[in-house]
């Protein structure tokens, strides 16, 4: 049995689970930032930018884990701690992206996108992937 704050998390509502394909490639660009995965950077910045309609400047901001979009922006902060107390988020951290609107389903989808682009990121990084698209630089430009 489930108990505390997952309990909630697990009952779920008809609050729709989806995130924007925004929302997903922020989380993509700033796990795979923090896990220095090459491969992966460089494959999400493409992705973001020539299927996902995100600038320059917006992945800039989401391999730093902000967003110039509120909502995004906690989400980014989210899943940055996510990543860095390897799951094990405060009480506050919680907070702050239940009140940028997030419910509790959603932040599960959360956790959920950034421990999917976390395993890539590892199987990458272990099998040393070669670049097949430009890389990124550290600012997220093509390199």
């Amino acid at each position: 049995m489930v108990d505390g704050r997952l309990q909630r998390m697990f009952q779920w509502s008809d609050v729709p689970l989806d995130l924007d394909a925004k929302t997903r490639h922020t989380i993509a660009l700033d796990v795979s930032q923090a896990n220095g995965c090459d491969y992966c950077l460089a494959m999400h910045t493409y992705v973001s930018s020539e299927l996902g309609g995100m600038s320059s400047d917006e992945i800039d901001l989401a391999r730093a884990g902000s967003s110039t979009d509120p909502k995004r922006a906690a989400v980014a902060r989210f899943a940055q701690q996510v990543v860095k107390s390897r799951g094990q988020v405060s009480d506050a951290d919680l907070a702050a992206v239940r009140g940028a609107g997030y419910t509790e389903p959603q932040i599960l989808v959360i956790v959920t996108v950034a421990v999917q682009v976390l395993l890539t990121d590892f199987i990458n990084n272990v099998d040393q992937t070669d670049l097949d698209i430009p890389a990124v630089n550290s600012v997220g430009t093509p390199g």
